[in-house]
């Protein structure tokens, strides 16, 4: 097999002029689960942007943007890991994942009854990608075995140092009773402490 030379890694006036850069992001934003409503504005104006070092919980009431400044956060983790060999392959370096919170638990409870993805096979790919973004943590209501699931993830990638980013309606403290007030909801809310804690303001923009 030819080996590939590397062209360009580091300058993305290369990429953005390259015809088939944008198919091949947009190739990329389906594979790592951002939103398509939430692809615009990179696409159009080519913002890079600088790849996020440290764990993130977003929080504020509906419609302030945390989804929207989470998927910024995506897009740019995959701009800057992409690299171009040769005249035409581009190839991503990192794993991103971006997945609302019951999406990712109705994933894990369709995974004992089909021949696909087991429950170890998901839980360790959210556990170990370059960055998680959990979307709408608090939106809806967990058992104790979705508090669990979730603890397990979040506590794999605390301990490996692997950043995270967590979009909730919920401040920390509030988070604690809507995940039921178990030893495991503490748990949680007790890594979710150490993020850096950011709280969006505002009206709804959606109305």
């Amino acid at each position: 097999m030819q080996s590939l030379t590397l062209l360009q890694t580091s300058n993305p006036t290369l990429l953005w002029s390259h015809r088939d850069f944008i198919p091949f992001l947009e190739r990329q934003f389906i594979r790592c689960g951002v939103p398509k409503r939430y692809w615009g504005t990179t696409l159009e104006n080519k913002q890079l942007g600088e790849p996020i070092r440290e764990s993130l919980y977003l929080y504020g009431n509906t419609g302030t943007g945390k989804t929207h400044e989470a998927a910024k956060l995506a897009k740019a983790k995959i701009i800057a890991s992409t690299q171009l060999y040769g005249e035409s392959q581009f190839v991503n370096l990192s794993k991103v994942a971006m997945i609302g919170v019951a999406k990712l638990l109705d994933n894990l409870k369709k995974s004992y009854n089909n021949s696909g993805l087991t429950e170890g096979e998901i839980v360790a790919h959210f556990s170990t990608c370059n960055l998680l973004i959990l979307d709408d943590l608090g939106a809806d209501a967990l058992s104790d075995w979705g508090v669990s699931k979730l603890f397990d993830i979040i506590d794999e990638r605390y301990a490996n140092l692997l950043p995270t980013v967590i979009t909730s309606n919920y401040s920390p403290r509030d988070l604690f009773s809507r995940l039921g007030g178990s030893t495991t909801a503490q748990a949680i809310v007790s890594r979710l402490c150490t993020y850096e804690r950011r709280q969006l303001e505002g009206k709804d923009r959606r109305l």
